[in-house]
């Protein structure tokens, strides 16, 4: 965040780095209610980790499932 801030300093109408800062609040804040919410992509990027043959099995523990 620092690196963002100090780039501001330079340009302070730098769109890209105000809409990366921006970003990264955003995640670092959360989704409202709490949880991972789509930290990791949403239901697009979770059937593609189901999809995969290592990782699918810890979708079938319930010890993982409930870290959620």
């Amino acid at each position: 965040m620092i690196e963002y801030d100090k780039a501001l300093k330079c340009d302070k109408e730098n769109v890209q780095v105000l809409k990366l800062k921006q970003e990264i609040q955003r995640a670092q804040a959360g989704p409202p209610g709490g949880g991972m919410g789509n930290m990791f992509g949403g239901p697009e990027a979770e059937a593609k980790l189901r999809a995969n043959p290592r990782i699918a099995k810890y979708f079938e523990d319930p010890q993982f499932n409930n870290m959620w």
